[in-house]
């Protein structure tokens, strides 16, 4: 059996495509494996507590147990190993012994638009769109000081910078291993099925035609997003992410 594992760090397209992976007869698409026991605990405990009491290879095992199908693909979010206190290598190695053996990189350039995103999303309510569905522009000021998403609490510069430093330090892991590598600008917000049939052929199946159900949730300019758009652009002038303000 063949399973995949797909980092990303969300609102980068995961959903359109892994839902379009999930409708493949040959292809188990469980999506953030993690996450059910994210959302128990933070209800139990409050949204930034740590300590959640899961081993995560051995849980991640018996869920590979649950498919009927020959191919099981899964998505890890950078925070999720971090809550579950195990470091990357180690993550690694432990996915290493339950023949995990490719991996898909699904990254998004512009990573302030991701946190834009994940703060409309929580602010109204609503994660995914319908393809068929009309977005609606729904604007929110940014504190630059205090950004809460990813069961997380800290200044936006610091997601930022850790999102980076989070790619970087998978892609030095995987080096000289078998890894796809997809961009959300390139490979999906043209068009998904670009990104679903480029999955295929790295698990060396045939691509079917799955039908696109998501659609882009927020296509507006930050200009039109952000109530405080002059404030955001004055606190990332002369940083590595100033151009993100803008495309």
């Amino acid at each position: 059996m063949t399973h995949v594992v797909m980092f990303h760090i969300g609102r980068s397209g995961s959903t359109v495509l892994g839902d379009m992976l999930g409708q493949h007869p040959s292809l188990h698409w469980q999506g953030e494996v993690y996450l059910p026991i994210f959302l128990t605990w933070a209800q139990q405990h409050g949204r930034n507590a740590d300590g959640q009491p899961i081993d995560p290879i051995t849980y991640l095992a018996g869920q590979m147990r649950q498919t009927v199908k020959p191919m099981f693909g899964f998505e890890v979010k950078f925070f999720h190993l971090q809550k579950l206190g195990i470091t990357l290598p180690d993550y690694l190695a432990g996915l290493d012994t339950l023949g995990v053996t490719r991996t898909i990189l699904l990254r998004r350039r512009n990573t302030l638009r991701k946190v834009v995103s994940s703060l409309v999303a929580h602010q109204n309510g609503h994660y995914h769109l319908a393809a068929a569905a009309r977005p609606s522009l729904m604007p929110i000021t940014l504190d630059v000081n205090r950004v809460q998403i990813d069961f997380a609490d800290k200044p936006l510069l610091a997601f930022l910078a850790d999102y980076e430093a989070s790619w970087q330090q998978l892609a030095a892991q995987l080096h000289g291993r078998d890894s796809l590598h997809l961009v959300y600008e390139t490979d999906i917000l043209p068009g998904p099925k670009a990104a679903y049939r480029r999955v295929c052929d790295y698990m060396d199946i045939s691509p079917h035609d799955p039908e696109v159900h998501y659609g882009r949730t927020n296509p507006f300019r930050l200009e039109e997003l952000l109530l405080n758009f002059a404030e955001v652009a004055q606190a990332l002038m002369g940083t590595p992410f100033a151009w993100m303000l803008y495309e």
